[in-house]
Formats: C-alpha cells, structure tokens, sequence
C-alpha cells in the first residue's frame, strides 16, 4: 500500500526503512540489552541490529540525498549510516 502511494500522487516518494533491532545504549539497561545482541551474534546466528546514530544518519541523507532503493534493509541502513556519521566526523575543509 505504501509503494503504491506515489503512482496516485504526484510528486511523491517513498522507502521503507527495515531495521533490525535497534540499540540505544543511553542506560544502562539499554547498553546491557544492545551488548547481550552483540554477543549472541558473535557465537550463534546474527541478529541484524543497528545503533540509533546510524538509522538517524541513515534516514536523513536518504531523504535528503534520494532514495537507493524502495526498501532498505538493516544492512543497507547500516552501511550508510556508518558512512555518513564518518563523513560528518571529518574536519570541514575551505
């Protein structure tokens, strides 16, 4: 129903943002939970799981830069979140 939307609407756009399990490690709760992740991916099966910093980075230059694809998977969010925040992390250059 979502993707269907621009072909009734003129001048829209959509994607899908699939993320997995996303981390806040803001407490200590949280950060217990997130690391609890990251250990069960390392000995068994990967949960796909992405920190709250990169779905943010990731979110914004899709909608400010255009969308990749319809639907982008935690992966994908991933690899341009971690892209972006490196790239806002280097020093502006004149």
């Amino acid at each position: 129903m979502v993707l269907k939307f621009p072909t009734e609407n003129e001048g829209v756009e959509v994607c899908i943002a699939r993320p997995g399990v996303i981390a806040n490690p803001s407490t200590w709760s949280r950060a217990l939970v997130a690391n609890l992740f990251r250990i069960v991916g390392f000995f068994g099966r990967s949960l796909p799981n992405i920190q709250r910093s990169e779905l943010a980075a990731a979110v914004l230059n899709q909608v400010m830069d255009g969308f990749e694809k319809e639907a982008l998977l935690n992966a994908d969010l991933v690899r341009i979140g971690q892209r972006e925040l490196k790239f806002s992390s280097m020093p502006y250059r004149c």
